[in-house]
């Protein structure tokens, strides 16, 4: 089923809106809601953030977000696909695969050398849907995360 894939504009609150409630159902992410209007559009504003929705029959079936990193080794830029999901009613339609298609089109018009997504490991579906589009390279790679914490002292790090 072909999708028709564009680019959020800064003002494009419910597009936005709509990809964020895809997200929430197929991620499981109810522990971030309630997610506002002034978040959604405060992300929208960002230079270096971009989102692409894909919609049939003008409903927001899935999409995808970027952000673009500038590197200090390359006059060129990176795009960081922060998240991309497609509703699960229309999964294996090849909607991602387009939205892929589309980013790599803007990648290329925008001087940005190289995409890259994650993908947790226990997440077989994702790891098989990316091997699936022919990316350039695959890296396992041990991701460690850091939640900011003020009343952290510097011997929490140091054991």
């Amino acid at each position: 089923m072909e999708a028709i894939v564009q680019q959020l504009e800064k003002q494009d609150l419910e597009a936005f809106g709509s990809l964020i409630q895809i997200y929430v159902d197929i991620f499981g992410m109810e522990d971030y809601l309630p997610i506002t209007n002034d978040n959604l559009h405060n992300a929208l504003q960002q230079p270096h953030f971009e989102v692409f929705v894909a919609s049939i029959n003008n409903k927001v079936v899935g999409g995808l977000t970027i952000y673009i990193l500038k590197p200090y080794y390359s006059a060129k830029g990176i795009a960081y696909i922060y998240d991309l999901g497609v509703a699960e009613q229309y999964q294996r339609m090849g909607i991602g695969k387009q939205l892929l298609y589309h980013l790599k089109t803007f990648c290329a018009a925008n001087n940005l050398e190289e995409m890259y997504v994650q993908a947790e490991a226990i997440d077989r579906h994702a790891i098989n849907f990316y091997r699936g589009t022919n990316p350039s390279s695959e890296m396992e790679v041990v991701h460690f995360n850091y939640i900011i914490n003020p009343e952290n002292k510097y011997d929490d790090f140091v054991r």
